[in-house]
């Protein structure tokens, strides 16, 4: 259910921007204020709201390269 399956260059590249700006720098102040060196080391601690890792597989990714750099 929280797999996402985009064909679209521009729509993915989207998506990679939202996860670095927004993702990487909420789960950042999280870590730093449970003073957590990784997100391995914060879930061990909070089994009951573990945070699940993100993993992003990009297939074709000479096609993305050409809409980044537009």
């Amino acid at each position: 259910p929280h797999r996402r399956v985009i064909t679209d260059p521009d729509e993915a590249v989207q998506l990679l921007r939202n996860l670095l700006d927004d993702e990487l720098e909420r789960r950042t102040q999280i870590l730093r204020a449970a003073m957590a060196r990784d997100i391995r080391s914060l879930n061990a601690r909070r089994e009951q709201q573990p945070i699940p890792p993100i993993v992003v597989v990009i297939d074709e990714f000479a096609d993305l390269s050409d809409v980044m750099s537009k």
